[in-house]
């Protein structure tokens, strides 16, 4: 290696190494924590579950896929167990325009074949949750599933004139499905009720 070569290497790893002090701290914390924390939030939001696209198969699934191979890989489209990149690209991109349903980047490398092909399109896909498939269930006389949140509101809730169990706690709703379908509650502050003395005049049973 020439002299230049190597100066040019060693400069630019050395800005490497400073690019990469810059970005944390002496503690090696990065200094960035904004960026974490907006991936975490967003990861949170999501749920456990994917954005998948809820799909039914339809009954002659199997058969359509078979008719698309055909046509895309000849008529050796039985013998095709390994497909070749190029094969397996023009064959799930068309089944992708035949069925609107398109296989996961996370489940690329199980397909491999037509079999997998023909496997993937005859599964169903199901979005909802396992609670909500709970909830559609015929259950027994003695089980009772509550779907939607119960929350005090002194606005709606007047068997007691409006006066809480809880006096400081609040509902906050922070996200925008959900206020659509909940409304928040802000409790008053501790020093409004002035202890005992003054809940006792703010009940109207005394």
């Amino acid at each position: 290696m020439s002299t230049t070569r190597r100066r040019l290497k060693e400069k630019k790893h050395s800005k490497m190494v400073k690019k990469e002090s810059e970005d944390v701290d002496k503690f090696g914390t990065p200094k960035n924590r904004y960026l974490i924390s907006s991936a975490c939030e967003s990861l949170s939001a999501r749920g456990f579950l994917r954005s998948y696209k809820s799909y039914t198969p339809p009954a002659n699934a199997s058969e359509r896929v078979i008719e698309i191979a055909k046509v895309v890989l000849g008529a050796n489209y039985q013998n095709e167990d390994h497909l070749k990149h190029s094969d397996k690209f023009a064959l799930l991109n068309e089944c992708f325009k035949e069925f609107n349903h398109c296989v996961p980047n996370s489940m690329l490398h199980t397909v491999t074949g037509v079999a997998d092909v023909v496997n993937f399109y005859e599964t169903p896909v199901n979005t909802n949750v396992p609670y909500d498939e709970l909830v559609k269930q015929d259950l027994p006389p003695n089980l009772n599933i509550q779907p939607d949140y119960i929350r005090f509101n002194p606005e709606t809730d007047t068997l007691f004139k409006g006066i809480s169990a809880f006096p400081q706690s609040s509902t906050i709703v922070t996200g925008l499905k959900t206020k659509k379908k909940y409304k928040g509650y802000k409790a008053d502050p501790p020093e409004n009720y002035g202890g005992t003395a003054n809940f006792e005049k703010q009940n109207p049973y005394n």
